[in-house]
């Protein structure tokens, strides 16, 4: 999060005063977007526009957990107790991040919705490659 402030010093420079007036969940990446906050600022009577960095919180999903893989890493807590590729066990791993769990939940609705539309698909045990019907 990136919060926006106008700024202005007193007349004698001991002081100053900032007000908050923007809390924005995307990083300005145009000088168009500052030079209208700091034209915005002057008209309202301020010296200049500040910004201040902040670390989103990091939101977990409880449902979810995390192994030390490089991929495929997150695993349900109903289906998954332990990792089979590298041994980690749920109880001892965090939560997954519940963006990064909306994001695998898309890529899989993704891959339904595309198993759906191209038929049937059959997945052979041994080598887990989709294997698709031909037309």
């Amino acid at each position: 999060m990136i919060k926006i402030y106008f700024e202005t010093n007193s007349h004698d420079g001991t002081s100053s005063y900032a007000e908050h007036v923007a809390t924005l969940s995307f990083e300005p990446r145009t000088s168009e977007f500052w030079d209208a906050m700091l034209l915005e600022a002057s008209a309202q009577g301020y010296d200049k526009v500040t910004e201040s960095i902040e670390d989103d919180p990091v939101i977990t999903d409880s449902r979810h957990w995390d192994c030390n893989c490089d991929s495929d890493y997150i695993h349900e807590k109903t289906v998954t107790l332990n990792c089979e590729k590298c041994g980690a066990s749920h109880d001892e791993q965090p939560d997954s991040r519940a963006n990064e769990v909306a994001e695998e939940n898309k890529y899989l609705d993704e891959v339904d919705q595309f198993t759906t539309s191209e038929g049937n698909v059959q997945i052979d045990e041994m080598n887990p490659v989709a294997k698709f019907p031909l037309s």
